[in-house]
């Protein structure tokens, strides 16, 4: 973790004391640049996507036009590394029900089995979690951003308030 880059948030009580990974499903108008933001502030994000960046995409992601044809997350991988000077892990595939989950799991798809997919491999880790820490350690996170015409979206969801989401 670059601790000089992310300095100014070493004492929120949020930002990681040690090496922290995310995932990241989805690299296009939400998950691109939540990518980039969650980098520069010290996280290790793991990113899904299997499409790659057409023309139309240029309006709202973070890829330069020379990126137009190429796999999505292997652009978003070059922006973050020129940017934030962080490896993320890239995978250029579809986020099914086996797919790992996370502690820290925010999903910016735009399609919705992807994202239930999502939330049911996180709550199966979040009912591991539970039982092997006992009610101890930090909470597991589940961020659901959704990106409509006028609105974003964001739906932050812990192990208390899963029902309440479904």
């Amino acid at each position: 973790m670059n601790l000089v880059q992310a300095g100014r948030f070493k004492d929120a009580p949020w930002f990681p004391k040690e090496e922290t990974h995310v995932i990241v499903g989805g690299v296009g108008g939400i998950g691109s640049w939540l990518t980039l933001l969650l980098a520069r502030a010290g996280f290790i994000p793991t990113v899904y996507d299997f499409d790659t960046f057409e023309e139309h995409n240029m309006s709202g992601q973070l890829v330069p036009k020379s990126s137009i044809g190429t796999v999505k997350v292997e652009a978003v991988k070059k922006v973050v590394l020129e940017f934030a000077d962080t490896e993320i892990i890239a995978n250029n595939e579809k986020y099914t029900a086996e797919t790992m989950s996370h502690h820290y799991v925010f999903s910016g798809f735009d399609n919705m089995q992807a994202r239930k997919d999502m939330f049911n491999a996180w709550k199966e880790y979040v009912a591991e979690y539970t039982e092997s820490h006992d009610g101890e350690g930090d909470i597991p996170i589940f961020i659901d951003g959704r990106l409509l015409m006028e609105q974003l979206q964001i739906f932050c969801v812990t192990p208390d308030r899963i029902e309440e989401y479904e």
